[in-house]
């Protein structure tokens, strides 16, 4: 357990240390802001800059499920596992030699993905819709009957019901 002394003897250890270090966190700073003007002025170059890194990620990521895909051979899931890795080395290696395409590209996978997943979830929502009312009444009728205001407590109790038999429908 930490005592209120290492606590006192950790915070005044940080405090040398920053000190004794200043220049360099200073310098750090200096450098961190001017990156981050430079992202907002010239937001092409940081779109490549974020490509690239990406880029070396999935790289970095396929050749070590390669590794470990062939060092597993024998465990379920061996092909998928080579096409997952064998997948995320190609892009690596796209996006690393190709940014600009490769930011081009990535722009439109993570709008078609959003895209998709906002009408998945509308689509979701409109499906569920009374089951969510209903729900919202059971669990205002199971555990706060008393913070349930104007609700009727018997029309809640039967949609409580209703709403159990349609949640065992999914």
């Amino acid at each position: 357990m930490t005592t209120p002394q290492d606590i006192a003897g950790l915070h005044a250890q940080m405090k040398e240390a920053v000190k004794a270090n200043w220049k360099a966190f200073l310098i750090e700073g200096i450098v961190l802001v001017i990156l981050g003007m430079a992202a907002i002025a010239i937001p092409l170059l940081a779109s490549i800059a974020v490509t690239i890194f990406l880029g070396w990620l999935f790289l970095i990521s396929g050749a070590v499920g390669l590794y470990l895909t062939f060092t597993t051979r024998d465990m379920p899931g061996f092909w998928w596992s080579l096409i997952s890795a064998a997948l995320a080395l190609a892009a690596g290696i796209i996006l690393i030699i190709q940014p600009v395409a490769g930011t081009l590209t990535l722009t439109l996978v993570v709008s078609a993905y959003f895209i998709a997943e906002g009408i998945t979830t509308i689509m979701c929502a409109l499906a569920h819709r009374r089951t969510i009312r209903a729900l919202g009444l059971a669990a205002c009728v199971r555990y706060r009957r008393s913070d349930c205001g104007g609700v009727d407590h018997r029309r809640a109790s039967r949609i409580s019901r209703v709403g159990h038999r349609t949640i065992g429908r999914y």
